[in-house]
C-alpha cells in the first residue's frame, strides 16, 4: 500500500485500515495511536489458555522421517513447558506448512489429560498420514496444546492409573521429573525421545549446498552447540 514507516502507518484513516487489513495488523495500528489493545504486564507470567510451538527448517524436506522429527521436538519442547507450569492438555493441534507458505493441519482429543509427549506423539503417528503427503516439500512444524488445566484438576483411580487406564501417569511423570532436572543441570535436551534424534542432531538451518550456517560451526570461546551468545557472523578479518 505504499506505506514504508510507521509514522506512514499512524497517519492512515482507522476506516482505512480496519477494510483492508487483517486484525493483527490493525492491533498494531491501534498501538500506534497510543491505544491499548493489549495492557503492559511487568509480571512474569503464570497461567496458559494453550501452549504452541513451531520451528522452521531449510531446505525444505520431503522426507517423512525427518519432518515427523521435526514435529516431535515440537511436542518435546511444548511439554517442558506444560510441565513448568504444572499443567496438561487435555487435546491438542498440529500442522505442516509447506514450501508454499499452505498449512495442512489437525486436531485431535486426547483420552486423558496429559503433560508428557508419548500419548500426543502416538496420537500424532495415528494421524500423520492423513495430513503428510509424500513428494511434498515441507518448511514447517507445529504443535499447540489446548484445554489446559492445573495438575490438581486431573483424577487418577484408586491403583495410581489415570481414568483412561492406558498408563501409570505417576511413574512417568516420575521419569520426567528426573529428566527435568538432568535438563536444568546439564542443558535442553540433553535427555530427548529417539523421535526427536534427526531433529536434535542435524542441522535446523542449512546453506545452498546442504551444510550446517557458519555461525553453528564456528563457536566463540565458552559457547557450546546449545548455549550461544546471540552474535551474527558478519565475516573474517584479514
Amino acid at each position: 500500500f505504499g506505506v514504508r514507516t510507521a509514522l506512514q502507518f499512524a497517519m492512515k484513516n482507522e476506516l482505512w485500515v480496519r477494510s483492508e487489513l487483517d486484525k493483527p495488523i490493525q492491533e498494531i495500528w491501534y498501538e500506534l495511536q497510543g491505544k491499548f489493545v493489549y495492557t503492559l504486564s511487568t509480571e512474569k507470567k503464570e497461567t496458559y489458555a494453550s501452549i504452541s510451538k513451531t520451528r522452521t527448517f531449510t531446505p525444505p524436506s520431503t522426507d517423512r522421517h525427518f519432518i515427523h522429527s521435526q514435529l516431535s521436538k515440537n511436542v518435546e519442547n511444548a511439554c517442558i513447558k506444560l510441565r513448568r507450569y504444572n499443567l496438561f492438555a487435555k487435546k491438542f493441534s498440529f500442522f505442516l506448512k509447506t514450501q508454499e507458505f499452505r498449512y495442512h493441519a489437525l486436531e485431535l482429543k486426547l483420552i486423558e489429560p496429559v503433560s508428557t509427549p508419548q500419548d500426543i506423539l502416538s496420537a500424532i503417528s495415528e494421524f500423520f498420514n492423513s495430513v503428510y503427503r509424500a513428494g511434498i516439500f515441507y518448511r514447517a512444524t507445529g504443535i499447540t496444546l489446548l484445554d489446559l488445566v492445573e495438575r490438581e484438576a486431573t483424577t487418577l483411580n484408586l491403583f495410581g492409573f489415570s481414568q483412561g487406564g492406558s498408563n501409570n501417569i505417576e511413574s512417568v511423570d516420575r521419569v520426567f521429573e528426573v529428566v527435568d532436572e538432568i535438563d536444568q543441570k546439564y542443558g535442553k535436551h540433553t535427555i530427548f525421545l529417539a523421535s526427536s534424534l534427526r531433529a536434535m542432531k542435524e542441522a535446523q538451518h542449512k546453506g545452498e549446498r546442504g551444510e550446517a550456517a557458519t555461525r553453528r560451526t564456528k563457536l566463540l570461546k565458552g559457547e557450546t552447540a546449545r548455549r550461544r551468545l546471540s552474535i551474527p557472523l558478519i565475516g573474517s578479518v584479514n
